[in-house]
């Protein structure tokens, strides 16, 4: 019983690496996909206030 609950152990052991694994992978792509909005909105915003100068004086 003893090796059948180690072997257990370990296989859980290795599932639960392998979640946090692609959940870190996962929360990495995430904040990457997130980041590249955030700029492409700050582009937009700074593109906009280019073009119509009056929206400088506004706060978002």
């Amino acid at each position: 019983m003893d090796d059948q609950h180690s072997e257990f152990s370990v296989a859980a052991l290795i599932e639960n690496a392998r979640k946090r694994t692609l959940d870190r992978d996962f929360a990495e792509a995430y904040a990457a996909h997130v980041r590249r909005k955030m700029a492409a909105t700050q582009r937009e915003i700074d593109e906009a206030m280019i073009l119509n100068p009056d929206l400088r004086d506004m706060r978002l």
